[in-house]
């Protein structure tokens, strides 16, 4: 009688490996009752993921502890991933014995994710963990060890809802040589200045009550994204600062590419006087993204003049800012100078038209003539519109086009 094939247990050792990596890791556990050579496999999985539900399997917090423990205790080999997310399970004690058993390993990405803020102090061993690629922390508190010498391997760090000092951040940062990708989220500790110091930074993402920041970069970032909190007491923005500073803001970012204003930021930087355009243009931007209070005259204006300083733009998105003031329905006329027929620009007169019932009268003085009759005037003229009863009326030197005049070109009268 022939002896039965046992396909399972023999299987490749790179296709086992493949088949536990892919299992939640409740699951992967369970492989060692298929045979003798599956008993420990399971012990050298290189990432180990413990979510809330484990993969749609819920399970209560304690018994994620004692899953938790055992996997660590009984891990073999390289641990290339560890990520934790749980709702209530964690205590700083549980997370911080997890940290020291990792500290023994060279592990290459730390994910502590905990959904509510329990005022878990993490332990400073989190920063012996010399391989780290990626760091990822969420409501916490972290302080960096009196004698850090940095992450040299670091490439990605992601904080959100953490507390740490000003100090410790920005060393935190200036000490991980190969940094490229940077997230802050919610810092809970008030930065009034964050000097950000990395020659190696392409990608940032910062959305925190910073009254400043200071890119300390060899002019290498290519996508940035800012967000500004408002202050909950005034409804103001917190950062302090003018059209100039948004020029010097942007010529920190000679090669950026992809730029986003989210929440407030652009409030931020509407303050004082708007020019039409910045005296030197962003010539590197490709992608630029707005979240614009329509109801600000300001915001409208230092969107304008961003879009004429950027000649090389590829595609603009407009986000109406969250709890943004809607009064079009007492707008009456709406006057735009010195327009270059940019796609953006139409978008932008588009959206007022459409959130415009009362609209009356639109006006739209122009740069260059022949390129406006040919292409931008048309497109004018189509535009949808909420107010059946508005005139669009287009000027440029001595031609003045008026839509109640049956749609013609006409000399315009002294």
């Amino acid at each position: 009688m022939e002896k039965a094939v046992d396909r399972i247990s023999d299987l490749p050792t790179h296709l086992m490996d493949q088949i536990l990596v892919r299992l939640p890791i409740k699951e992967a556990v369970r492989t060692s009752i298929l045979s003798t050579k599956w008993r420990y496999k399971w012990a050298s999985i290189p990432e180990l993921v413990f979510h809330n539900d484990l993969e749609c399997h819920p399970i209560d917090g304690r018994r994620l502890v004692d899953i938790v423990d055992h996997v660590l205790r009984s891990h073999v080999g390289p641990t290339v991933k560890f990520e934790a997310c749980h709702e209530d399970v964690y205590d700083s004690r549980t997370i911080n014995r997890w940290i020291l058993r990792l500290s023994r390993m060279h592990i290459g990405e730390f994910v502590f994710y905990n959904i509510h803020w329990k005022g878990h102090r993490l332990s400073t061993r989190l920063f012996a963990l010399r391989d780290l690629v990626h760091l990822q922390l969420s409501w916490c508190i972290i302080k960096l060890p009196v004698r850090f010498t940095g992450l040299r391997k670091l490439d990605s760090l992601e904080l959100t809802s953490v507390s740490l000092t000003q100090d410790d951040i920005e060393l935190l940062i200036s000490s991980s040589p190969r940094l490229t990708k940077l997230r802050l989220h919610h810092l809970i500790d008030d930065v009034e200045c964050l000097n950000i110091s990395a020659p190696n930074l392409k990608v940032i993402d910062i959305w925190s009550s910073y009254q400043d920041i200071n890119f300390q970069t060899p002019n290498c970032l290519f996508s940035v994204a800012v967000g500004l909190y408002r202050d909950s007491r005034h409804f103001k923005p917190r950062l302090n600062v003018s059209s100039r500073s948004l020029q010097g803001f942007l010529l920190d970012l000679p090669l950026t590419q992809t730029l986003k204003f989210k929440n407030c930021a652009l409030k931020c930087f509407s303050e004082g006087h708007i020019p039409e355009k910045l005296p030197q243009p962003c010539t590197q931007l490709k992608y630029l993204s707005f979240a614009i209070d329509f109801g600000s005259p300001k915001e409208i204006l230092t969107a304008f003049c961003l879009l004429r300083s950027c000649p090389n733009l590829e595609e603009v998105e407009f986000k109406e800012e969250y709890g943004s003031r809607k009064p079009f329905e007492q707008v009456k006329f709406l006057p735009f100078s010195n327009t270059g027929g940019l796609e953006a620009e139409i978008g932008l007169m588009k959206f007022l038209l459409v959130n415009s019932p009362g609209l009356k009268r639109i006006k739209v003085q122009v740069s260059y003539y022949e390129r406006v009759r040919e292409v931008y005037l048309e497109k004018l003229v189509e535009l949808p519109r909420a107010s059946p009863q508005v005139r669009i009326i287009y000027e440029h030197d001595s031609l003045k086009f008026d839509q109640e005049f049956d749609d013609e070109i006409l000399p315009e009268v002294a």
